[in-house]
């Protein structure tokens, strides 16, 4: 039976606030570096300079202070700016453009100005841990909605098949592997964009090969 979290209110007073936010960003750069069981409680604590009794105050637990490093910046970034949306009624190519520059620039510009998010994505999708689950449920299948949509209306399906969800899953990896694969393009000289403008013509050329694997699939 999974374990029901206790749910924590935020602190209201500033110094409260203060130590609350200083433990977490400490705790997001470790868990970047190292991994959940690569650092100890102890060690983020004196980084950020409070007491062991100051996570589960906070926070209820070491998993619970992980899951708000991981996922609580991801579900920020779609609040902050949504994922475009595709009802059927627009042009399906210009919406899958549309997605294409919204996920790559969520990746290789939101993200990476996040001072941990980017490293700890990575380390987690190496290394899947038990928040995983979750961070799917809560940001990744938002996002993979509108995509699959778009796809079924590029293949004139009124359903998901798994022809569909192969395919989105290939545009997904497009845009993923951009960031999780840049210390190999960075060696090879062609490292991914980190500006809007870049970013837009990347999400441009991927478009068009996008469009031709789609046709010629039909």
């Amino acid at each position: 039976m999974k374990k029901k979290r206790t749910p924590r209110i935020a602190p209201l007073r500033r110094d409260a606030v203060e130590t609350r936010t200083r433990l977490l960003s400490e705790a997001g750069h470790a868990f970047a570096e190292f991994g959940y069981d690569g650092v100890g409680l102890r060690d983020i604590c004196k980084a950020a300079e409070v007491n062991l009794g100051a996570v589960k105050y906070y926070f209820g637990s070491k998993q619970e202070l992980y899951r708000e490093a991981l996922i609580q910046p991801h579900i920020q970034l779609l609040q902050e700016e949504s994922v475009p949306s595709f009802d059927g009624s627009t042009d399906p190519e210009g919406a899958l453009l549309n997605w294409l520059n919204f996920a790559l620039r969520t990746v290789l510009v939101r993200r990476r100005e996040h001072p941990y998010l980017s490293r700890l994505f990575i380390r987690e999708f190496a290394n899947p841990s038990f928040a995983m689950e979750e961070l799917i449920e809560l940001v990744f299948k938002k996002v993979r909605h509108e995509l699959v949509r778009i796809v079924m209306a590029l293949k004139h399906k009124d359903q998901e098949d798994s022809q569909v969800a192969e395919l989105a899953n290939m545009v997904i990896l497009l845009c993923v592997q951009q960031e999780v694969g840049r210390p190999v393009l960075e060696r090879l000289a062609y490292p991914p964009p980190t500006k809007d403008q870049d970013v837009r013509a990347l999400a441009e050329r991927i478009h068009r090969f996008v469009l031709a694997g789609i046709k010629a699939s039909a």
